[in-house]
């Protein structure tokens, strides 16, 4: 996702290339730390979420959707002083997304492109080695729980080739009073029915969770129940419940 172009600013004004999408760009994606519930924010290669996998098959009451925390930076060069600084300096809003792929051809043309707001705050000119040129915008609901599930029904339950989503998306900000869009980054995401949960949600009788607990060696409790992480769910008596919410056996172990 990185973009190696950047743009150097003279002191006459603003420069042309703002509107060709390198001078705000998502760096990488950062990694949701599933024990810890935080984001990972490095540049580090080994950190760089390249890939997804979202469990549609939560979506039926209400779980499942996909969050993302893009590195936003402002790649735009100062070659003056700094009052050139403030004036090229971005307020990152979010990100446009456009869903890719055959399986998107199940949604309706407005469910594909939408706009999400997040708070990236102000971001400074100088690229990614510069400090206070990139922010992180942290748990970024890029595919709904809603959209998820309108994409359940084409997801076999147990694909050997499960589809893939492409999730598109384009950093916004404002600079200077006029709102500009950045250049596009791809994330890919696999789709699969009750993958990510373990035990799988139809090994107990109708999903129901057992009436002695479950032993709590085998409770899987990720941050984000049905994305990229295991998760234990069962259906309570009114609704699912997943990961801390499971019931727990008294003194039963698992083996």
């Amino acid at each position: 996702m990185r973009q190696a172009v950047r743009c150097l600013l003279l002191l006459s004004g603003l420069p042309g290339c703002i509107e060709n999408g390198q001078s705000l760009t998502i760096d990488h994606l950062a990694v949701h730390d599933p024990t810890m519930c935080s984001t990972a924010i490095s540049t580090s290669s080994s950190l760089f979420q390249s890939e997804g996998i979202l469990d549609v098959g939560l979506t039926e009451l209400g779980l499942a959707g996909y969050r993302v925390a893009p590195i936003i930076v402002n790649n735009m060069i100062v070659l003056g002083n700094s009052l050139d600084v403030e004036r090229l300096s971005v307020q990152v809003t979010g990100v446009n997304v456009e869903l890719r792929g055959d399986v998107a051809a199940a949604l309706k043309p407005e469910e594909r492109k939408y706009f999400v707001p997040g708070n990236g705050g102000l971001v400074l000119p100088g690229g990614i080695s510069t400090n206070g040129a990139s922010t992180v915008m942290a748990g970024l609901l890029v595919v709904p729980w809603q959209i998820a599930r309108k994409l359940a029904p084409t997801v076999a339950a147990a694909a050997t080739n499960p589809p893939l989503l492409i999730v598109r998306l384009w950093p916004v900000g404002i600079l200077g009073g006029t709102q500009i869009t950045g250049g596009a980054s791809d994330l890919p995401i696999r789709l699969c029915q009750y993958c990510l949960t373990s035990p799988r949600l139809d090994a107990w009788q109708d999903g129901r969770c057992p009436m002695n607990g479950v032993a709590s060696n085998l409770v899987h409790t990720p941050c984000i129940a049905g994305q990229d992480n295991l998760v234990t769910c069962c259906k309570g008596t009114t609704s699912l419940l997943c990961g801390a919410e499971v019931p727990l056996a008294a003194t039963q172990t698992g083996r």
